[in-house]
């Protein structure tokens, strides 16, 4: 029977430039897996990059002249954290719902002695 040997043998003096060789191999085959792994990182990067200035927002601002109270309820509600208002106008007059009528006045102030003839014949 014939036994078949796969690996020879290496003579002593070839050795050491074996060993030389099998390192230069490794540290090729660890360069190569770096390399990769740099390609596929770099990749994932320049992906994520692109993908994000692609979903840049922008602010629209619009304005509402004099809003009913329902209107502002309702943007109130659908735009809480961004909704803003100037205020420099009151939508709804005072004289919907505030009505001041003077019935009597103090004694003082509705005494002869302070009335404007009074004041001339002093």
């Amino acid at each position: 029977m014939q036994t078949l040997n796969l690996y020879y043998k290496i003579p002593k003096a070839q050795l050491s430039e074996v060993s030389q060789t099998t390192e230069k191999i490794s540290v090729i085959q660890r360069h190569r897996k770096v390399t990769r792994l740099y390609i596929i990182l770099f990749i994932l990067v320049l992906v994520v990059i692109i993908r994000f200035t692609g979903l840049n927002l922008q602010m629209h601002s619009v304005t509402v002249n004099s809003p009913t109270e329902l209107i502002f309820e309702q943007l109130k509600n659908k735009y809480s954290s961004s909704l803003s208002c100037t205020c420099s106008k009151v939508a709804i007059p005072y004289s919907k719902f505030l009505s001041i009528t003077i019935t009597a006045h103090h004694q003082i102030c509705s005494s002869y002695f302070i009335s404007q003839e009074f004041i001339e014949q002093l």
